[in-house]
């Protein structure tokens, strides 16, 4: 392919693992994702992996910068503080007072990692799906199991929905510059009413997540190859397969901190 996505491991007609999933109807996959809506709280138990044990398997150095890269809040607020006037900012300190400056600071807190989670997000998707696709289909090569089809799908949904609120809030943002009065709404309408997108990834990550780490571990399995060989790529930064499907539940697990409803910040 000439299009710069990483180049695909052809694999093998005969291999065990071949997946049905291409030869799949479209229209078929919808009700296959609300049956498993049912495991998701069962999978989960409703709260994300712990931070602390997903910084463990990462690999790569803090100080390095790529998409893969998380800023930190607390840099997000002073790049906020720093993109304006001293005077604009004693002039919403004086207008609105500090809760306000928090406030802002949150909100542009909420956009810096917004994005940098896309284009996390985008890159796995990049480096790990789009390669094991046929040309121009949805459907995946011979070799690809059929849970693992599943799930990818059912992440690049969740990036799918996670474009919509970062072009939401860049467009409050754009419109309501520099004081973000009103927020609230575009996040609901863009992302929390349709945050039933994640109930099959979480109902289905731990078992699949088991299997993929198998495979990987098996020398003979040509799907086990090809993780492995995109994992060694730049711009994989070090993090694993495992680490990056983990990473959206790690990401939801953070909106309560951010959105601080009980400090009517934002409002629902």
């Amino acid at each position: 392919m000439d299009d710069g996505r990483p180049t695909s491991v052809a694999f093998s007609h005969s291999s065990r693992a071949s997946s049905v999933y291409a030869d799949e109807e479209e229209d078929g996959r919808g009700s296959e994702r609300e049956e498993e809506h049912d495991d998701a709280e069962e999978a989960w138990g409703g709260e994300a992996l712990p931070e602390e044990e997903v910084e463990e398997e990462r690999g790569g150095g803090e100080n390095e910068q790529s998409p893969l890269d998380r800023p930190k809040d607390g840099q997000a607020e002073d790049v906020w503080r720093s993109s304006i006037s001293t005077v604009t900012l004693a002039a919403i300190r004086d207008r609105y007072g500090a809760p306000e400056i928090r406030r802002q600071e949150a909100i542009h807190a909420l956009c810096v990692t917004e994005e940098a989670f896309v284009e996390r997000l985008t890159t796995t998707i990049d480096l790990f799906i789009l390669p094991l696709r046929m040309q121009d289909s949805k459907h995946y090569i011979a070799g690809v199991p059929t849970d693992i089809a599943k799930l990818f799908d059912w992440l690049e949904d969740i990036l799918n929905l996670h474009t919509q609120l970062l072009a939401a809030l860049r467009r409050v943002r754009e419109a309501q510059n520099p004081v973000v009065v009103r927020i609230a709404e575009a996040i609901r309408e863009s992302f929390v009413q349709e945050l039933e997108v994640y109930q099959p990834y979480l109902a289905r990550l731990v078992i699949v997540a088991d299997t993929i780490a198998r495979l990987v571990g098996d020398e003979t399995s040509d799907f086990g190859e090809f993780v492995r060989i995109q994992e060694g790529v730049q711009e994989c930064r070090g993090w694993s397969l495992e680490s990056l499907l983990v990473d959206p539940v790690t990401r939801l697990g953070r909106y309560p901190a951010i959105f601080r409803v009980s400090n009517g910040f934002f409002r629902f």
